[in-house]
């Protein structure tokens, strides 16, 4: 039966109703409420953050802080925004402070909070703050955009930046909110000190009692910001740190499409890219392979044919679960590595042989060396057994080799020669996203996850690199053809 249009009113009314008594008890709610076109239940990664902001508030979670690494545009800042005015509508002696790299971004958190409280509705229908907490009113005489305070509070909201004086105030909630502008000041060792500095010294220092601090940044650097307080006091913190895109999916393809993102990626700088989009520490001044060189077409003669002397591989198996097996297959022409190829994976032993095997057949490889370590021995024999058997080919000579020497001395010596003699394709960190990803980000500090891709090259150098001084050659006892 239709309704009439009184009692679709009154119905829109009860759910209105509903809504509100909904936003009081729940920050997700409230979110919805306020801005039901951004907040929306399929975003799933915002439903994740507001709840939380809410635990840690509640004490749920038992941390004294919250650290929130997102791509840009993607509500971060809007959503501590939002909490700090439920929360001063849960309690009126709410004190929050916030802090940015500048007075003017850390006034916006301040500002847009003390205008979300003076909104006023428009018609009988939306929800406006004090449709929900109505006993909320700014103070007469304390409302400047960056410090002001409700009635029946103290001192409820105060906005600066790293240069503002905290002195004499306090705060049971603390936001840090970009304390680094950029990549330059990221990359300044002395800038990120005196932040941490100022955080310990000062910041600290104004949180009272069972107060929460929220830290939101890009993550540019290791010992940014996060970085220290994760590795100093990472019992106290909770983290959220979510990439735009994280392999398979887009963390919101609204906020950010696909083709967008690709776009980006193309446009921007990679470390750049990385840092803002998938919250990738650049430490550029301490990484690594600071300028490989790149490759738009491979070497041809006039006929429009690879004049490549050979085409090698060298394939490092995983020594342990979380390993990476790398395989690198590249042309070599006039003492060159024109990388051609790279297979990169945690999949299992019965996968990857499969892969690799393909990959030799497919790139056309005259020889491929699998180091004897770790199984590899093993490994490279089922290898000669599937192109045998699966190809019909036995054009791939093999070769196990055992490393002695130490990884780490090995890929330090090399890496001036791999950035000088070793060529990879325009498009390699689309074709090859995570591997390029830890390439590029490697650090010389040696405090690295993984290194089996750099260990790879390494030995692709060391073996195939007419540049790089040779180990003894391999016996021919130790050639198989296949």
């Amino acid at each position: 039966m239709q309704l009439s249009k009184a009692q679709q009113i009154e119905k829109i009314m009860l759910l209105r109703q509903k809504k509100i008594l909904e936003a009081r008890r729940s920050f997700w709610c409230f979110c919805k409420a306020l801005a039901p076109d951004f907040y929306r239940e399929e975003r799933t990664y915002l439903k994740e953050l507001a709840n939380t902001l809410q635990d840690i508030y509640e004490g749920k979670i038992e941390k004294k802080g919250l650290t929130i690494s997102m791509p840009p545009r993607h509500g971060k800042s809007r959503t501590v925004g939002l909490f700090t005015a439920w929360c001063i509508g849960k309690n009126k002696a709410s004190q929050i402070m916030t802090c940015s790299y500048n007075e003017l971004i850390g006034t916006e958190f301040s500002r847009n909070c003390r205008e979300l409280i003076q909104e006023e509705r428009t018609d009988d229908f939306s929800i406006v703050y004090t449709d929900i907490f109505d006993d909320v009113e700014i103070k007469k005489g304390n409302s400047s955009v960056n410090n002001w305070t409700i009635k029946g509070g103290y001192s409820t909201y105060y906005g600066g930046g790293f240069g503002s004086s905290f002195t004499g105030r306090g705060c049971n909630i603390l936001i840090v909110d970009d304390p680094v502008k950029n990549a330059d000041e990221a990359l300044s060792e002395s800038n990120l000190d005196k932040i941490y500095s100022t955080y310990t010294d000062t910041l600290m220092s104004r949180v009272e009692g069972n107060g929460i601090t929220i830290i939101i940044q890009t993550r540019w650097a290791k010992k940014d910001l996060i970085g220290r307080v994760l590795e100093d006091t990472a019992d106290d913190f909770e983290e959220i740190n979510m990439k735009a895109f994280d392999g398979k999916n887009m963390l919101c393809e609204d906020v950010l499409s696909k083709a967008k993102y690709e776009s980006l990626k193309k446009s921007m700088s990679d470390l750049i890219f990385m840092a803002n989009y998938n919250q990738v520490c650049i430490d550029a001044k301490g990484v690594l392979y600071t300028n490989l060189k790149l490759y738009d077409e491979i070497p041809r003669d006039d006929n429009g044919d690879m004049v490549f002397e050979q085409i090698v591989a060298f394939i490092d198996t995983a020594d342990k679960g979380q390993d990476y097996l790398a395989c690198v297959v590249a042309g070599c022409y006039q003492k060159e590595l024109y990388i051609l190829d790279i297979l990169y994976t945690q999949e299992h032993m019965e996968i990857t042989e499969k892969l690799v095997a393909k990959m030799l057949y497919e790139n056309d490889v005259n020889v491929a060396i699998f180091e004897a370590n770790n199984g590899g021995g093993l490994f490279s024999r089922r290898i000669n057994e599937i192109l045998l058997n699966e190809y019909d080919t036995n054009k791939v000579v093999i070769k196990d080799k055992t490393q002695t020497k130490n990884k780490w001395t090995r890929i330090m010596t090399t890496s001036v020669w791999l950035m000088e003699h070793v060529l990879f394709p325009a498009n390699a960190k689309h074709r090859w996203r995570e591997a390029w990803e830890h390439l590029i980000t490697f650090s010389k500090n040696g405090k690295n996850k993984h290194d089996d891709l750099e260990d790879c090259l390494t030995a692709l150098c060391e073996n195939f690199g007419q540049g790089v001084k040779k180990e003894k050659r391999l016996r021919v006892g130790n050639i198989r053809g296949i």
